[in-house]
C-alpha cells in the first residue's frame, strides 16, 4: 500500500531490492537485501507486500530452481488522488 501521508502530500519514491525466489515461486524467508531505498516508509511498504507475492521460479531444464531477484518498487502519485 502507498504510505498514505507520502500519497496525500503528493511524494513519489521508489524501492530496488533483491530476494531469493525459491522453487515454488514464494520469496524465501530472510532473503531480502535492500539495495536502494528514498525512504524508510517505502521500505516498510514493500517489505509488508513481499511475502504475499508470487513468482515464476527459476527453470533448470524443466526442472523449476530457486534464483535471486532484483526488483524495483515504483511508488507514484497519480492524478486525483
Amino acid at each position: 500500500a502507498y504510505p498514505a501521508a507520502l500519497a496525500r502530500a503528493g511524494v513519489g519514491g521508489h524501492v530496488v531490492v533483491e530476494f531469493r525466489v525459491d522453487s515454488t515461486g514464494a520469496v524465501a524467508d530472510g532473503s531480502l537485501r535492500v539495495v536502494e531505498s528514498t525512504g524508510a516508509p517505502f521500505l516498510e511498504a514493500v517489505r509488508q507486500v513481499l511475502p504475499r507475492l508470487r513468482f515464476l521460479p527459476g527453470q533448470l531444464g524443466e526442472q523449476p530452481v530457486g534464483v535471486t531477484v532484483r526488483q524495483p518498487f515504483l511508488f507514484v502519485v497519480r492524478p486525483g488522488y
